[in-house]
């Protein structure tokens, strides 16, 4: 992904459980230096989700969230750090529905809440 497009597609940071929106007008380019930062991620996992009937991950539950969080490499979502460790678990939201990425795979019983 070139540079200008990374820029014209934050819009949120993410701070422990707060976020907030910015223009991405008030964004600036990078320095040169900063570009030479490798790219990092931190691995994560969904917070109070397992496998239908708290079984094994089937090949259809994995489709299932597959769908719902691999549709494009355009695809944004909002991460909301639910309990911190190592890794740190999350729920992702989809910013403009406000609901959860993965309420599709939910709603047809694909996986389910480690609570329910």
């Amino acid at each position: 992904m070139s540079t200008p497009a990374i820029w014209s597609l934050i819009k949120w940071y993410l701070d422990m459980h707060k976020a907030m929106q910015h223009l991405c007008s008030c964004l600036r380019e990078c320095p040169e230096y900063g570009k030479a930062i490798p790219v990092q991620a931190v691995g994560v996992e969904l917070y109070n989700i397992v496998p239908p009937q708290r079984q094994e991950w089937t090949e259809e539950a994995v489709k299932a969230m597959t769908d719902c969080l691999l549709i494009s490499e355009e695809k944004q979502f909002l991460a909301f750090v639910k309990e911190s460790g190592d890794p740190p678990q999350v729920e992702l939201y989809d910013p403009n529905t406000n609901t959860l990425a993965y309420d599709s795979a939910l709603t047809n019983n694909s996986i389910s809440f480690s609570n329910v």
